[in-house]
């Protein structure tokens, strides 16, 4: 009973997981094309909503600054999640190792 309840929060937080970094993927696609937009505003010295050019550097700075910090979390968070799963794996090893131990001593 207790196993079967395991197996299935697994399965729970590998799909959250897996949201979790779908999340994250499309948040710095929104901020790349936020940016590359505010981009081609000061490159056509087009500023929309009244903003002046030094209104848009300093947003084109923030959502760089912002896209930054997200990235590196999104690398962070990959390589958290790998590790969990390569410990996921070695601990489905240890496990097998241990009922094939059993399997032995009970012969």
């Amino acid at each position: 009973m207790l196993v079967e309840r395991l197996t299935e929060e697994e399965g729970i937080l590998l799909g959250e997981m897996a949201q979790h970094c779908v999340f994250l993927q499309k948040r710095a696609g929104e901020l790349t094309n936020l940016l590359s937009e505010v981009t081609e505003n000061i490159r056509h010295h087009s500023f929309p909503s009244g903003h002046t050019a030094e209104g848009h550097r300093g947003l084109m700075c923030l959502l760089k600054k912002t896209l930054h910090l997200l990235l590196s979390h999104q690398g962070h968070v990959k390589t958290a999640y790998r590790n969990i799963m390569s410990c996921d794996a070695s601990m489905h090893t240890v496990e097998l190792k241990e009922d094939e131990l059993e399997d032995d001593v009970s012969e």
